[in-house]
């Protein structure tokens, strides 16, 4: 589950007010790397805005539709 928004702005509000990133990572219990991360997120896309959009696996392949397109594709083996 991502950090808040919230969270997130409080963070990059203590780092952005001076303080470091070490400082804002034991006080609010998030990582270096995470706060760079949102550093960056902010900087490309001007928001804070988790990304949910993404998925986590290999690619979903309807197999029987897969089948019927074109004679190349063969159904993958179930698992």
């Amino acid at each position: 589950m991502p950090y808040s928004e919230d969270l997130r702005a409080r963070v990059l509000r203590h780092v952005g007010s001076g303080k470091s990133k070490m400082s804002a990572h034991k006080t609010f219990g998030v990582s270096r790397s995470t706060i760079d991360r949102w550093l960056t997120l902010r900087h490309r896309t001007g928001s804070l805005k988790a990304n949910t959009t993404y998925r986590r696996g290999p690619a979903l392949i309807i197999n029987d539709l897969c089948a019927r397109c074109s004679p190349k594709h063969q159904p993958l083996p179930a698992f």
